[in-house]
């Protein structure tokens, strides 16, 4: 149902949500979009990840709440969202011929409650989204690899991660680094007889926080950097984020402002936010034109210390995450992608998007290597792009 005009909605503003007003203007008035699920004989409920909570996700009369946000420093709940999404639930039933388990996927990237309650006939679900459409796949198992597989066949299968992935890292958050600390870690590794195969470079290794450069100062010769780390077999990882620095000399946020491909306010007029460079804008990932544009920021000609192939990425605060935007600390609702849809019917699908667009970029840049994407935001799918995913900032 739908209606109304002009109906606003505030969020929690309270010096505990974290943030000034946030207010959603709503123009297509307030809306949802549910349906109830019954699983006869059901007893157990596995999935709807990511939550705080166990394997086997508790009954109850609180619902579990789909909205990827910034976990840092909350309180943490097994009902809230956290940073990534996957609205699958699977149910094991208890049948004449035995254990049985079956399956739904919600595929709307929607904020979603899904509430989950044990009957005598079974296992009951109510699944309520803000917006979108009713979009549901049910999944007859019985076993659960059955089970996996037909989700599989339905969101896609994983890609196979580089072997290199899967060896000792090293990464330190360091808010002025220089090259000097790269040779630091790997020689003090090489002396101590530790393995390292790859170093990670955070957010201090940029120009003033906008992504794709370099401090020039602390890094000369990103080029030379990367080729002395290939000589080593070693490889290199950088951060990208999509929050774009306000700054007409910044290359990225240049071109997108220029070609429309920035997320605009309510009104038409650009939208923007507090994230690390300070006042930023975000690229509207849900064009595939932005996308493009994206992917091919990691091309050498762009990106010359990727020249060697050795580099790769890392994907943050995608959910998106912006500072002093209410207790979620996300974008507007009612903030605009292309061709108009608003952000609440893609909010979750936000962090995937920016993922896929560089893992195209890996791929366009060489198709031999495989491409690897550490993300912190995600929806169902991810796997397509070989995404790795990690817990957050939730410590």
């Amino acid at each position: 149902f739908a209606g109304g005009e002009g109906w606003e909605h505030v969020s929690d503003t309270s010096e505990k949500a974290g943030g000034p007003d946030v207010i959603d203007s709503n123009p297509k008035g307030p809306a949802s979009v549910g349906i109830d699920v019954s699983f006869a004989g059901g007893k157990n409920a596995y999935g709807l990840p990511s939550h705080y909570t166990d394997f086997e996700i508790p009954f109850g009369d609180e619902p579990y709440r789909l909205f990827n946000v910034d976990e840092y420093g909350k309180t943490k709940h097994p009902h809230t969202g956290t940073y990534g999404t996957v609205p699958f639930l699977a149910v094991r039933h208890e049948t004449e011929k035995g254990a049985a388990f079956s399956g739904m996927y919600w595929n709307n990237p929607a904020e979603t409650f899904v509430q989950l309650q044990k009957g005598e006939k079974g296992a009951q679900s109510w699944w309520s989204a803000e917006s979108g459409s009713l979009d549901v796949f049910a999944f007859l198992g019985p076993s659960p690899r059955s089970l996996s597989r037909q989700l599989h066949g339905t969101t896609g299968f994983g890609q196979a991660v580089p072997l290199w992935s899967l060896g000792a890292h090293v990464c330190r958050w360091i808010i002025d680094m220089k090259e000097e600390d790269i040779w630091e870690w790997t020689d003090g590794f090489d002396r101590l007889g530790i393995p390292v195969d790859t170093v990670w470079m955070d957010i201090g290794h940029t120009d003033g926080k906008r992504y794709w450069t370099w401090a020039s100062e602390r890094f000369p010769d990103p080029e030379g950097m990367m080729k002395r780390l290939e000589d080593m077999g070693r490889r290199g990882v950088t951060i990208h984020d999509p929050h774009l620095k306000k700054d007409e000399s910044y290359f990225v946020y240049k071109e997108l402002l220029d070609a429309g491909g920035l997320v605009r306010k309510h009104d038409g007029s650009v939208f923007t936010g507090s994230c690390w460079p300070g006042e930023s804008a975000w690229a509207d990932v849900t064009s595939g034109a932005v996308r493009y544009f994206l992917a091919n920021l990691y091309s050498p000609s762009r990106y010359p210390a990727a020249k060697y192939g050795n580099l790769y990425t890392w994907n943050d605060m995608n959910e998106p995450a912006i500072f002093e935007a209410g207790k979620d600390k996300t974008m507007p609702r009612d903030a605009l992608h292309a061709e108009d849809v608003e952000h609440r019917d893609v909010h979750n699908l936000y962090g995937h998007l920016f993922a896929m667009a560089t893992w195209e970029g890996q791929r366009a840049r060489d198709s031999r290597r495989r491409p690897f994407i550490l993300t912190r935001s995600y929806f169902a799918g991810i796997q397509r792009q070989g995404a790795a995913v990690w817990t957050g900032d939730n410590r």
